[in-house]
């Protein structure tokens, strides 16, 4: 019984942390700055980390030009 007892609350912590992430959207318009990002390879492991920035948008960034799409 103890067994299984452990086993009931270590699946109730597991549950309670996994509800607690958030799961990965597509950015929107609406994301505010400061928003951690990531972007994922089609096998969906993370490629590049990041945050949206406080930043005013501009067309380009150090010579990198870049639009909404």
């Amino acid at each position: 019984m103890q067994y299984a007892a452990k086993d009931a609350y270590a699946s109730l912590q597991i549950y309670e942390r996994l509800s607690q992430m958030t799961v990965p959207t597509i950015i929107t318009d609406s994301a505010l700055p400061g928003t951690p990002v990531s972007v994922l390879h089609d096998d969906g492991k993370a490629i590049a980390l990041g945050i949206l920035s406080q930043e005013a948008q501009t067309a380009s960034l150090e010579g990198v030009n870049h639009t909404k799409t």
